[in-house]
């Protein structure tokens, strides 16, 4: 149990509007309005809301692992250790994804670093990652290597829907990256949805991550104005 969310301390008015300046009004509306205008209350709201973004960030962090990792094996066992520079899979790319090579490829040669695969695929986005399960890639990468990489998916799931899933997944990791509210976007449900595409891949991998996540009793934990009273 996380103390810091339990500790019935209450602030004064001047620090509370301070914090709220800091941190936005505009940011802070929709926190005050869940709490009925107690700017204070707000607060406690807006905490919470960070302790549920903060515990699905490792499972997220282990989602997008393992889908770069089984992808990228894909790719070099399908075109080369140097598969990043490949015409098969650089004709396929949209643009969007192109300049995002090129500028990671820049990122590591002004670092002084040599230009790795390894430090390519490090710099890349998890969008790039599910850019690459898109159909036109499906002769190239998934037939010749990803499927087999996510051998636990079950028989009526299609390269499709794991596409889809992940592009939503990805779209809850960039709320969460972005600091916006996850407590209404049924988050119990989007840590068992990451877990079942983990377990794709690795089942082992899923189970840790749903052992160690606190998710639920951090919810349980939604401040109670009456505690502060």
């Amino acid at each position: 149990m996380h103390r810091y969310l339990q500790a019935h301390f209450r602030l004064l008015p001047s620090a509370t509007t301070a914090i709220h300046q800091a941190i936005s009004p505009t940011r802070m509306n929709e926190y005050v309005r869940m709490a009925n205008g107690d700017t204070e209350q707000a607060l406690r709201l807006y905490l919470w809301n960070a302790r549920i973004c903060e515990s699905l960030y490792f499972p997220m962090q282990i989602l997008e692992v393992t889908v770069r990792n089984a992808i990228s094996e894909a790719a070099e066992a399908a075109r080369g250790p140097k598969w990043t520079k490949h015409k098969d899979i650089l004709k396929q790319l949209d643009p969007h994804w192109m300049d995002q090579l090129r500028k990671v490829r820049g990122r590591i040669n002004k670092s002084g670093q040599p230009v790795t695969t390894d430090r390519i695929i490090a710099g890349i986005t998890f969008g790039f990652w599910c850019h690459l399960l898109a159909v036109r890639f499906t002769p190239i990468l998934w037939k010749s290597g990803i499927a087999s990489r996510f051998r636990h998916v079950p028989s009526n799931i299609t390269q499709a829907d794991i596409l889809a899933e992940l592009d939503r997944l990805s779209a809850y990791r960039n709320r969460i990256a972005h600091h916006k509210s996850m407590y209404d976007k049924l988050p119990e449900q989007i840590l068992s949805d990451i877990i079942r595409v983990i377990g794709y891949r690795c089942p082992v991998s899923a189970h840790y991550v749903e052992a160690t996540c606190p998710l639920d009793s951090i919810i349980a934990q939604r401040p109670n104005p009456a505690d502060f009273a």
